[in-house]
């Protein structure tokens, strides 16, 4: 199952079994004889994904779900299940690390094949345009490479399938960084502050960016963004500022890549790791 389950992100529509997979939904779902018509921008919409992470972990290995449950090789299969259940709407990844392995040749045989499934099953895809993965020859997350390399696949990306509507830029911008740059799990496997803010940058850079591109050739774009949502409880009076302060940064890459100015306690927290007022400055009028 996709993280996106656990954002309630995903959508779904109840149906039956060999229901036709649009528009259709169980009798008692029904208002007045009629189908409602349940879109992303009009309200809530629950449902699935397809997972699809793709970080590297120890010992160099891509941790890619897509091969690992056997998508890859099945889409057509999994793309008739998906309609079968009346899914009308489905995250799906879109495999940046092997589209531009090639920096700037992009290889979409794969994702045009799955796309047309997806299409003509009538089911919309919300793509996901980076799920915790990079190419082979970029370093990680942190890597000053990154938001470039990343925006020009964006952007072949929406001109090349402009009939798609939804999109998650990055899937959780702040978990990417932290897993990679924080933690040492995935990816550049490092945990230093410095390294950890520079990838936080570099991910909300690359949502913050993607959004603009796309919505430049697509004005009624939607986006669906995820990241986790923590909790931190203070254990004492003595620990309540800390309690407070670790929770406002948790959400720091969300807020970059929107375009809020964070905290003053994580802002100087930012600025003493590297990440100055010109850069906020900047995620105040890119972020959206």
């Amino acid at each position: 199952m996709d993280r996106l389950a656990h954002n309630a992100l995903a959508l779904a529509e109840s149906g039956t079994m060999n229901a036709p997979p649009r528009r259709t939904m169980s009798p008692a779902a029904k208002t007045n004889g009629h189908t409602p018509e349940l879109e992303l921008d009009r309200g809530f919409i629950v449902g699935s994904g397809i997972e699809c992470s793709a970080p590297l972990i120890a010992g160099g290995h891509r941790q890619d779900e897509l091969l690992k449950t056997g998508h890859w090789t099945k889409v057509g299969q999994d793309v008739a299940l998906v309609a079968e259940f009346g899914i009308r709407y489905l995250r799906y990844g879109i495999p940046f690390h092997v589209v531009d392995a090639n920096a700037g040749n992009f290889d979409w045989a794969w994702t045009d094949r799955a796309l047309a499934s997806l299409r003509e099953a009538g089911v919309e895809p919300i793509a996901d345009l980076m799920h915790f993965g990079v190419p082979d020859d970029l370093s990680g997350i942190s890597d000053p490479r990154l938001p470039a390399r990343y925006l020009a696949y964006a952007t072949a990306f929406a001109e090349r399938y402009p009939w798609v509507r939804y999109y998650t830029p990055i899937n959780e911008p702040q978990v990417t960084a932290t897993l990679s740059a924080h933690l040492g799990w995935w990816n550049e496997q490092t945990m230093d502050d410095h390294g950890w803010i520079a990838a936080i940058d570099n991910a909300a850079t690359c949502a913050a960016g993607a959004m603009e591109v796309v919505r430049a050739r697509r004005p009624d774009a939607i986006f669906i963004q995820s990241d986790a949502c923590e909790s931190f409880l203070p254990a004492n009076a003595a620990s309540v500022d800390a309690a407070k302060f670790l929770f406002e940064r948790h959400l720091v890459g969300w807020d970059l890549a929107y375009g809020r100015r964070p905290t003053e306690p994580v802002v100087e927290w930012l600025n003493a790791s590297g990440l100055g007022e010109e850069r906020l400055a900047w995620f105040g009028e890119h972020g959206s």
